[in-house]
């Protein structure tokens, strides 16, 4: 028995030395971390077109495309093969374009519509580079003339969204043609554009029908095109609650209204309301209503899903609930 006695003690006390030692801290030199930071290329995938020909034509003459079913008219500066950027990037990018313009001698190019183009002999001719976001084309459709040549076809001048007239003065820029209407293409996916990363560019103007052109008459612009990342969105409409402060002691459930702006032909595949903080604003799946919760601040955002592809987002409804 005393045997066993001691060995229980011997336990013990090694027991307490392995204690003491895994309480002693490890001291260790000082040591450094260094970072170096210096610039590196960031590579962003755009496809431009390199060259186009395009054709002075005075009345607008129809031109055949190369489906030889879609023809063009009306468009005294024609091109008859649809010119696309396409942003196959990770992110989505603004685009910007900077255009200098020559002419042949004895050919004048207007900076401002106006201009008399019916009965001046002389050769005059107004031209703006254009651009326009093509809709519901995507990396898989770019290349089937099926569906570019249509809507190549169809494009107007008052739709563009960036524009301006061409000047051999200098390198003119285009600009948006409505305030904050930048030309955003979104990103790519798997190395494809998407629905919304693709855009129409173009030459479109005037040209002096009673004048004496000649083969070697020759307009030549030059696009260099800029781009930079952006946040790519696209309006789905409005959302109008029909009180922004809710009371809990009145009555908390108030309606919702929302007001579709999706462009001609673009239905919703899905919907989605969500609302920043439902602990304090509740939104109806459907959208009929929101009940406040708790006292606080929350906005309401619809999200719809188009048919063409395109995530459309509605501006925001902020609604404040009070006591």
């Amino acid at each position: 028995m005393k045997f066993m006695n001691m060995k229980r003690f011997a336990s013990t006390v090694l027991a307490g030395t392995m204690a003491l030692s895994l309480a002693v801290p490890a001291m260790a030199e000082d040591q450094t971390t260094v970072i170096t930071a210096t610039y590196a290329d960031t590579d962003l995938e755009v496809t431009v077109p390199a060259t186009a020909a395009a054709v002075i034509n005075p009345y607008g003459l129809p031109v055949q495309m190369e489906d030889a079913v879609t023809s063009l008219s009306g468009q005294p500066i024609t091109i008859a093969a649809p010119l696309l950027i396409q942003n196959q990037s990770s992110v989505a990018l603004k685009v910007g374009a900077s255009i200098a313009t020559t002419v042949e001698t004895g050919m004048t190019l207007e900076t401002a519509d106006g201009g008399d183009y019916d009965t001046n002999p002389a050769k005059e001719l107004y031209v703006e580079f254009q651009a326009f976001e093509a809709a519901g084309i995507d990396g898989s459709t770019a290349e089937d003339p099926t569906k570019t040549n249509p809507a190549w076809a169809g494009l107007k001048d008052a739709d563009a969204t960036l524009k301006v007239a061409l000047d051999t003065a200098g390198a003119v820029d285009a600009a948006a043609v409505v305030t904050g209407d930048d030309l955003v293409l979104r990103e790519g996916k798997d190395g494809l554009s998407q629905a919304g990363g693709v855009a129409f560019v173009r030459l479109s103007g005037k040209v002096a029908k009673k004048a004496a052109w000649a083969e070697t008459d020759k307009l030549v612009a030059t696009i260099t095109y800029s781009f930079e990342p952006a946040t790519y969105t696209k309006s789905a409409g409005t959302l109008a609650p029909a009180v922004t402060t809710i009371s809990l002691a009145g009555t908390p459930q108030q309606a919702l209204t929302f007001t579709s702006a999706l462009p001609t032909g673009v239905t919703a595949t899905e919907t989605t309301y969500t609302s920043s903080d439902p602990a304090v604003v509740e939104v109806a799946a459907n959208g009929a209503n929101v009940t406040g919760k708790s006292v606080g601040t929350a906005t309401v955002t619809v999200t719809i899903k188009g048919s063409d592809g395109i995530i459309y987002t509605a501006t925001t409804a902020t609604i404040t609930v009070t006591a």
